[in-house]
């Protein structure tokens, strides 16, 4: 009869190094988020993706699912919430007249206006 593993058997990939872990699925979350946004913006997003995934490192499941799928789903919700945030900012910032502006033109105005980058 053979033993079933318990989940504190499975490895975790968060037991490698950090660095290693990046480099070894940097290119899957890059292709993925590159496709939806482009290449400046997918960079971007990828190291948010990557700095959330190690916030919630502890609901990753191995027994569950594949660290590449957790990390595409981590990496929607990153890519979700940035274009929520930026709709949003096209929407606050029309122009007299209700004319929509682009998100560009709306991220600038809102920058000067606060005085900051609304991105960050």
């Amino acid at each position: 009869m053979s033993a079933v593993p318990f989940a504190y058997d499975t490895p975790s990939p968060w037991d490698e190094d950090p660095s290693d872990l990046y480099r070894a699925h940097v290119g899957v979350v890059m292709r993925y988020l590159e496709a939806e946004v482009g290449h400046d913006l997918g960079e971007e997003l990828t190291v948010q993706t990557f700095v959330e995934a190690w916030a919630r490192r502890h609901t990753f499941e191995p027994e569950a699912t594949a660290f590449d799928a957790w990390l595409l789903d981590v990496a929607a919700h990153v890519l979700q919430r940035h274009l929520r945030r930026r709709h949003r900012l096209a929407r606050r910032a029309r122009v007299a007249g209700g004319r929509p502006v682009s998100v560009a033109q709306a991220s600038a105005w809102l920058t000067w206006r606060r005085g900051t980058d609304p991105g960050r």
